[in-house]
C-alpha cells in the first residue's frame, strides 16, 4: 500500500510481508517509485473508477493476500481473471517509461523473478512443509523456518 504520511511530507510504502532477499526489497521499492511517478505524470490515470472498479480492486487484493503470486487477478478491461504474472507484465509495460526515467529498469525487472520463484512467504511455507514431511514436530519445523530465514537474510541461500 502507498499512502501519504500524516506527519511528514512524504509517501509511505507499506508492505504486508518483509523480503528476505535484498534484491527483492530493491525491486519492490523501485516498482513503487515507478508507480508514484506514473501517478504524477498521468493525473487522469484511474480517474474514471466506478463502484464496480473499486469492488474488483478489493477482490483482487483479497486474491493476492490469499494466493500470492499464484493468484488469478481480475482484469476489468478483459472481463476475466488472468494469472498474476500476466497482470504483472501489463503493469511493467505501463511503468516502463518511468523505470527508464528513474534508471531502475534492472531493479523493476527483478519483480518478474519474484513472481516466478515465489516470495519469502512461499519459501517459509515450503520449508515448514518439508520439515513436517520428515516427521519433525511442529516446534522443530518452525525452528527450520527460523533457520532458513536467518540464512536467507544473511544472503547464504538463493531462495
Amino acid at each position: 500500500m502507498l499512502r501519504p504520511s500524516v506527519r511528514y511530507p512524504t509517501l509511505e510504502l507499506r508492505v504486508a510481508d518483509s523480503c528476505t532477499r535484498l534484491e527483492d526489497t530493491l525491486a519492490i521499492a523501485a516498482l513503487y517509485r515507478c508507480l508514484v511517478r506514473l501517478a504524477d505524470r498521468r493525473p487522469d490515470f484511474n480517474r474514471g473508477l466506478t463502484g464496480a472498479s473499486r469492488a474488483i480492486a478489493a477482490e483482487n487484493l483479497w486474491r493476492a493476500q490469499r494466493d500470492g503470486v499464484r493468484a488469478d487477478i481480475i482484469d476489468e478491461e478483459l472481463g476475466t481473471a488472468v494469472p498474476f504474472a500476466s497482470h504483472l507484465d501489463a503493469m511493467l509495460v505501463l511503468v516502463a517509461e518511468d523505470a527508464d526515467a528513474l534508471g531502475c529498469q534492472r531493479e523493476v525487472a527483478r519483480v518478474r523473478g519474484i513472481a516466478a520463484e515465489g516470495t519469502s512467504a512461499d519459501c517459509q511455507l515450503s520449508t515448514f512443509a518439508k520439515a513436517r514431511a520428515q516427521s519433525l514436530p511442529e516446534r522443530e519445523a518452525l525452528g527450520a523456518v527460523v533457520d532458513w530465514l536467518a540464512q536467507a537474510t544473511a544472503g547464504q541461500q538463493a531462495s
